[in-house]
């Protein structure tokens, strides 16, 4: 096995910046007591990045995007397209978290509102 062939380090290597995939985050961070998208994101979205961020000095998040002709896209098309639902501050969340992020610009406003905070 893999897992016989790797040393892992005796400590954590000393670093001053972190980069955080916010396209993961989101979808493993649903709505749990939020209302509305700007709620969300500063009650759960940010508060979840600054908990991570607390000893770095520098701290990205990175928000993935795909190409229309990628397979990725493609892939996605086959599961299927959520409802198309607006993304404002003052918006209601949707009841549906997963059927909400299968929209591509769902995905693409909520990303942008979140950026912005």
């Amino acid at each position: 096995m893999l897992e016989g062939k790797v040393t892992l380090p005796d400590a954590e290597p000393a670093t001053d910046a972190i980069i955080i995939d916010g396209s993961a985050l989101v979808n493993t961070l649903p709505p749990r007591t939020s209302k509305t998208f700007a709620e969300y994101s500063e009650m759960e979205f940010i508060s979840k990045v600054d908990t991570c961020a607390r000893k770095y000095h520098r701290t990205d998040i990175v928000f993935d995007t795909y190409q229309a002709s990628s397979l990725k896209s493609e892939t996605r098309s086959k599961r299927g397209h959520g409802a198309r639902r607006r993304v404002t501050g003052t918006g209601k969340l949707p009841r549906n978290w997963r059927d909400f992020l299968r929209h591509s610009a769902n995905k693409a406003e909520l990303f942008d509102c979140l950026a912005e905070s």
